[in-house]
């Protein structure tokens, strides 16, 4: 088997190329294989895939992807293997391209070392042959974007290599045309004009090597605005003085790390002219006042280049204006640590010298810019002279010796644009990086960047560099958690770090649970000189009066991200004041942009705020902000509901604040997860709480089942039960206990659904409640009909229909009607279940509500399919699959693919059949639903049966039987098809 990265992607499993053609196959694949033979964290896989736009459900998506993938990969499927945490790929020695690339190359090393440069040459000739074209040419991922630098990197660094050794072996002449080309797709790489200059000067071109050298300095010129660095500069000057060293192939290095030549009589030339150069002129000395960089500074890869670029290159048409670098963030973010690195990184642009600042902006006391001023020209040379009072004058001054000089300026913790305009020079030859708290947008003509938080990945690293010792490879699982309770903050993590290090005997899960309690959190942030709440604090004392109300009291609600509508009801102010003192928080990086007019606190700062309410806020203020909260949601669901499911509540609002579906789903798509939050915090309060989220949970369960919100529907439930049990409210027990029943019959934990569903059923006749009876009896007859116990489900769901039909709610009566006609369809009888399915239908579109009509739609197709009119029911599910994709319902459009799929297999179309299962699998495990992808897993096995490809059939069957209930009639029809088959009829399909 060969398998490779160095090129388009490629699988090869020992008979055929397997074609791996699905982006996010090609991704999972390409993930493995860069690290082939290591478990690939889920995490790591869902970040290549998604980026920071994970769906929902991401790990049962991913899942579903491996499924195909060892489905594609042919004989090859088993070298996917799962891990506790992960999936590891499994490569033999010399089946990876990369892993042959990095063995030759290494090989070619130690040949080098040796001096066995014609060994070395040939394995460097080999290795760079087994590439294939650009890495994962064709993969689209941006996350692994830096892999492919990476390895484009590692075959620059081998080409080089290769030349070296070829160089060594007096290969001159034969290097010329290949080095011409070199230069031209790598201009800005020194060692490749070096090579260039030297292979020249050998092939007896003096000339031609000088004129490469102007090339050069040209270039460097024009995109970096910088000189040619001095190996490069000090091998042109060997070639003007026709130094004899450099025809000896065994002086190796062009770049000039060999032993310089002695010239006792001759000044160093000028690299600028050809002619022979003047001594240059003595130079003050340069100040050099950058901080030391960081050792174990992790991380900002992107941003770190990205800055370096922003310094190199002025805007197209510009005019020529020093190049400024504004890095904006919270305090904790990194900035400073960023900005020293980035300073040292180009340093070398800049011999005139390097200043630096900490300007202490977020200090009650910021340093004057006159001082700042004084301070920059005493360090410039001019000591002795008196300065001028004023700042403008000074700054005069500061411009006039920054004159035709390169000089880096680093401003560290600038509080506004006032402190920092008059530090600025005139030269376009200098270069201002400027850290601070604001964005300074008064600031013109300067670039602008904004920290965040640390990548799991990058956060992970850097505690581990901090710890120093082997405790963060023995317990991954802790680092992840304390990387999260840290919200990503290099601050955070870094004190973490720091704790662990001095405390040899902590294992890393004690500093996680320590980390875990919120009421501590920032208690153990802090170690000698270094504390989150005190960088916090900074930042927070520079705000108003109203602004610090609204970040302490806005951070109180247990929701991830703000509207402007919550926080003007939260604030009680009206919604332009509240948009205004959002923005301001986010000016003061106290809070972050989370999308469109919303807005959102990082972990830290949450609990900073809030520690900040409880010590300033009244009880009472903040009680009736949460009152305020709760019931503005409460009332915008119940409007929610009356406009995108007409008829599902007992009421209907006076007045509806949704003109129509689509409004009030997308406003529900924007704000399900406060609503979550909010329930779950409610019911942990006092009893009037509890029932208002009771309330909340009744009138948003059917959109968090329609987009298959599992985990925080089951959070909302929970919460109900216990605070209903704890305030002896049984009314919002039992909407908790009917909530969760359905939620565990709809999630296959069957035992979990009887149990609350039986609760309800007795707190319903305490309550006397007729209604909610028939609303437990309905759900116990959805869990009667997955338990395959028809008969009863129909007793149940017709007792429950007649219920309805009393009271006088059709809407009730319409869902029971769905119920039987699918009870007696799937039991095998549906001629008869096409009466109740036609009356429901019927019923659903006079009362204008869809989720009934989808279901009813479904049942019916399946219904004309099982008797035989298969265009009917493909017809009729085509017509389901447009309704439930114009009201917005994510399941009924993933139950309209799959029975759209079973419709065209019963009709012999296994083609178009297995793309509809494909669909559906992909909405289903979106929606996080592992036993409907199984069900359609096994129905695609059936698909690819019928194309005669057996061995896609038993590879679905056998992916899908682990997932199915085993007392399901799915299972067993799988169990009797695979049991059909012989183990050498299987292998026979395989391997033909």
């Amino acid at each position: 088997m060969r398998f490779g990265v160095l090129g388009p992607l490629l699988a090869h499993d020992g008979s055929a190329d397997r074609r791996i053609v699905a982006p996010k196959q090609q991704v999972i694949l390409a993930t493995m294989l860069l690290n082939a033979n290591r478990v690939v964290s889920v995490e790591r896989i869902a970040e290549n895939l998604w980026a920071d736009a994970a769906p929902g459900g991401a790990h049962k998506t991913l899942h579903t992807y491996v499924m195909r993938l060892r489905r594609s990969l042919g004989t090859a499927a088993d070298r996917v293997r799962t891990e506790a945490r992960g999936y590891r790929f499994v490569v033999q020695d010399g089946e990876l391209d990369l892993h042959r690339f990095t063995a030759l190359v290494e090989a070619a090393k130690a040949r080098s070392a040796e001096q066995a440069w014609e060994s070395a040459a040939d394995l460097l000739h080999t290795a760079l042959g087994v590439w294939r074209g650009q890495p994962l040419q064709g993969v689209q991922s941006v996350a692994l974007s830096g892999e492919v630098d990476r390895l484009a990197e590692l075959r620059l660094d081998a080409l080089l290599a290769r030349i070296d050794a070829d160089l060594h072996l007096d290969r001159h002449e034969l290097l010329v045309p290949e080095l011409r080309d070199l230069v031209v797709r790598q201009p800005l790489l020194e060692r490749a004009h070096s090579f260039l200059m030297l292979a020249l000067y050998r092939a007896s071109r003096r000339a031609d090597a000088l004129a490469a050298f102007r090339s050069a300095r040209r270039v460097l010129a024009e995109e970096l605005g910088i000189e040619p660095g001095r190996d490069l500069q000090r091998l042109h000057g060997r070639i003007l003085n026709a130094d004899p060293a450099l025809n000896d192939p065994a002086w190796n290095d062009p770049a000039g790390s060999s032993p310089e030549p002695r010239f006792p009589s001759q000044p160093a030339p000028d690299p600028t002219s050809d002619a022979e150069p003047a001594a240059p002129a003595p130079h003050p000395a340069a100040p050099a006042q950058l901080p030391r960089g960081i050792r174990d500074f992790t991380g900002r890869d992107h941003e770190l280049e990205r800055i370096k670029t922003l310094l190199s290159h002025d805007p197209p048409g510009s005019v020529p204006a020093p190049g400024v670098c504004v890095i904006a963030g919270a305090g904790g973010t990194g900035k400073s640590a960023l900005a020293v690195q980035v300073a040292h990184a180009v340093r070398d642009r800049f011999p005139d010298g390097q200043l630096y600042l900490d300007l202490r902006g977020a200090d009650r006391h910021p340093v004057d810019p006159g001082h700042a001023l004084a301070e920059f020209i005493r360090a410039l040379g001019d000591g002795g002279s008196a300065l001028p009072e004023g700042v403008a004058d000074r700054s005069a001054v500061f411009r006039t010796m920054l004159a035709d000089r390169r000089v880096l300026i680093l401003l560290d913790d600038a509080g506004d644009v006032q402190q920092v305009r008059p530090l600025l020079p005139a030269d376009p030859r200098c270069c201002v990086i400027i850290t601070s708290r604001s964005r300074l947008p008064g600031l013109e003509d300067c670039a602008r960047l904004e920290l965040g938080s640390l990548s799991p990945q990058d956060g992970a690293s850097l505690f581990g560099k901090v710890v120093g010792d082997e405790r963060p490879q023995s317990e991954p699982a802790a680092v992840a958690r304390i990387v999260e309770l840290c919200g990503g903050l290099p601050l955070a993590i870094r004190i973490a770090g720091s704790r662990l290090a001095v405390r040899r005997t902590w294992r890393l899960e004690s500093l996680a649970a320590r980390l875990g309690d919120t009421a501590r959190r920032l208690d153990e942030l802090r170690t000698d000189d270094l504390q989150v709440r005190a960088t916090l604090d900074m930042s927070y004392q520079h705000l108003t009066g109203d602004q610090a109300r609204a970040f302490r009291l806005l951070a109180v609600p247990d929701v991830d991200s703000l509207s402007v509508w919550h926080a003007a009801v939260h604030l009680d102010v009206p919604a332009r004041t509240a948009e205004t003192l959002l923005e301001s928080l986010v000016d003061a990086f106290l809070l972050e942009p989370a999308g469109a007019e919303r807005y959102r606190y990082h972990d830290l700062t949450r609990v900073f705020a809030r520690e900040a309410a409880s010590v300033t806020e009244s009880a009472e203020a903040l009680a009736g902000a949460a009152g305020r909260t709760l019931a503005a949601y409460a009332e915008l669901l119940a409007h929610a509901a009356a406009a995108a499911r007409p008829g599902y509540l007992d009421e209907s609002p006076p007045a509806l604040r949704f003109g129509t579906a689509h409004e009030a789903l997308d406003w529900l798509d924007q704000e399900f997860r406060a609503v979550g939050g909010l329930i779950v915090q409610a019911g942990s309060g006092p009893a009037d709480a509890v029932g208002v989220a009771a309330d909340m949970l009744y009138r948003v369960q059917w959109y968090l089942r329609s987009r298959g919100h599992w985990r925080l529907w089951h959070d909302a439930a929970a919460a109900v039960i216990d605070g209903a049990v704890r305030t002896g409210d049984t009314a919002a027990e039992l909407v908790g206990r009917q909530s969760s029943g359905l939620l565990a019959l709809l999630t296959g934990r069957f035992e979990e659904s009887d149990e609350n569903l039986s609760a309800a059923v007795g707190l319903a006749e305490r309550l006397d409640d007729s209604l909610e009876k028939a609303r437990v009896l309905n759900r116990r007859g959805l869990l009667d009909f997955q338990r395959g116990f028809y008969r009863e489900a129909v007793a149940d769901h017709e007792a429950a229909a007649d219920l309805f039909k009393r009271l006088g709610n059709r809407l009730g009566e319409c869902a029971s009607l769905v119920n039987i006609g699918k009870c007696l369809r799937v039991s095998g009888e549906p001629a008869r279940a096409l009466a109740h399915l036609e009356r429901a239908l019927a019923l659903s579109e006079e009362l204008g509500e869809s989720e009934n009509a989808t279901m009813a739609r479904h049942h019916l197709a399946a219904c004309h399919s099982e008797l035989g009119n298969h265009e009917t029911a493909i017809s009729a599910q085509y017509d389901c699959l447009v309704f439930t994709r114009e009201h917005g319902l994510r399941e009924g459009e993933a139950f309209a693919l799959a029975e759209l799929g079973r419709a065209l297999l019963r009709a012999d179309r296994a083609l178009e059949a297995l793309e509809s299962f494909e669909e559906a699998m992909d909405l289903f495990s979106a929606l996080g639903d592992p036993n409907a992808v199984a069900v359609f897993l096994a129905d695609s096995g059936f698909a690819h049966q019928r194309l005669g490809d057996l061995a896609a059939a038993t590879s679905a069957w056998r992916a899908a039987l682990p997932a199915l209930r085993p007392d399901t009639r799915e299972a067993g029809a799988v169990r009797e098809v695979l049991g059909a088959y012989t183990h050498e009829e299987i292998h026979t399909s395989e391997s033909g």
